[in-house]
């Protein structure tokens, strides 16, 4: 699940930090698109310690 902020000046911020390395985000886990059922059930397990990203 993506949780966007709703200050377009903070997504600006963010996506500078993420250009300059200086915003990296932890990943749990990457799944492949046809696994988006597993993903789901790590990211509501609480277990995850970071994104659960979905590849497309």
């Amino acid at each position: 699940m993506f949780e966007g902020s709703k200050r377009s000046s903070e997504l600006r911020e963010a996506a500078d930090r993420f250009a300059e390395g200086t915003l990296k985000p932890i990943v749990d886990q990457v799944y492949a698109f046809e696994d988006a059922h597993k993903a789901y059930e790590r990211s509501m397990s609480g277990r995850a310690k970071g994104k659960v990203v979905i590849s497309v």
